[in-house]
């Protein structure tokens, strides 16, 4: 019980740190690039490894934080994540034991369920979106950031649930 706790504070403080990290103010000179959304990719490899310590509870302050600090329209993006998130959880022990190359087409399906979903309530509810290719380049960087935030989560918190099997 304690190494989830222990792991579930860790989630929520690594978390914290990709909804900061993006916004904080490291350079004048606008980048070109669109910075990835660290934290989907973050709830995803936590949920394929250890789903009892990144709660419900803890995705939604999380989600629900990063709409306040990144100016995104409240509640839209943690009810897509959730959904998404319990689909995860569902699947959870087909997906644990795959190739590296399996988890990245599955967290691509994960990634476009979410922004489907955003994408259909608010055409719904009128609100505007972004502009496509800003979308796009937000898209690819954080698709290919995925591989490496899974492939460090497995080679430093979750190394030691990889040697007891």
């Amino acid at each position: 019980m304690a190494i989830v706790s222990l792991r579930a504070g860790l989630f929520l403080f690594l978390g914290f740190i990709a909804i900061i990290l993006p916004t904080a103010p490291i350079s004048i000179v606008p980048t070109i690039i669109e910075s990835p959304d660290i934290l989907i990719c973050l709830i995803f490899s936590w949920l394929i490894y250890d789903p009892k310590s990144a709660s419900v509870w803890s995705i939604l302050i999380l989600c629900l934080f990063a709409d306040i600090l990144w100016l995104r329209p409240i509640g839209l993006w943690p009810m897509a994540v959730l959904i998404a998130t319990e689909l995860t959880r569902n699947f959870r022990l087909r997906i644990k034991n795959q190739s590296h190359l399996i988890k990245f087409i599955l967290f691509v399906m994960f990634f476009c369920v979410v922004n489907m979903g955003v994408k259909v309530v608010s055409l719904l509810g009128a609100l505007k979106s972004l502009d496509f290719v800003v979308w796009l380049k937000y898209f690819l960087v954080t698709i290919l950031s995925f591989p490496i935030v899974n492939i460090l989560l497995g080679n430093t918190i979750f190394r030691r649930d990889k040697n007891f099997k």
